[in-house]
């Protein structure tokens, strides 16, 4: 390989770290947020169980 394709080389390597970097920052920051678990009628959920073990 002569000076310019290793020229060339070195500098898209050296393009790319930097939107790797942001992709992973990306990724770090988005899991911080913790997504809420739905909420579950426990009253309602209670009231089909024990209708179904009643009815069997």
């Amino acid at each position: 390989m002569d000076n310019q394709k290793i020229r060339v080389a070195v500098l898209a390597t050296v393009a790319s770290v930097p939107t790797v970097g942001a992709i992973i920052l990306e990724d770090i920051r988005s899991r911080r947020f913790i997504i809420k678990q739905p909420r579950v009628n426990r009253d309602y959920e209670r009231e089909g169980f024990i209708s179904d073990i009643l009815h069997r």
